[in-house]
């Protein structure tokens, strides 16, 4: 389940020049929440906040970007979501191996140094 900031972050990649009233109703999150979670990602350098003047219409247009953190974090997900899909695959491996009466020793033994190698991954 996805978090507040965790909406209010994916509404602002997929509509980055969303305001912040646009951002709380759309995502569902306090307008007040919204505001501190782009101030916060500013200050922490997550999210850049650019501005452009529309020629047209004379207004300023704010544009927000996550640009790498985004693509970071989402590269976080995938080796999480990796290492979810070969844990289920050694556990029923292993489940099978016993179902037919094999000595699992050596497929636990070797689940352990997988698992171990995985853990390394952040």
């Amino acid at each position: 389940m996805a978090t507040q900031i965790d909406k209010v972050r994916d509404f602002i990649r997929e509509n980055p020049t969303a305001d912040n009233k646009t951002i709380s109703e759309k995502t569902g999150v306090n307008i007040d929440s919204v505001k501190a979670y782009i101030s916060r990602d500013l200050k922490q350098g997550r999210l850049t906040k650019l501005e452009n003047v529309d020629e047209e219409t004379n207004q300023t247009v704010r544009f927000l970007d996550y640009g790498e953190f985004m693509s970071n974090r989402e590269a976080i997900k995938d080796a999480k979501e990796y290492k979810k899909k070969i844990y289920r695959q050694m556990a029923q491996m292993i489940y099978e191996a016993a179902e037919r009466g094999e000595d699992v020793d050596n497929l636990v033994k070797a689940s352990r140094e997988i698992r171990n190698t995985l853990e390394r991954i952040k």
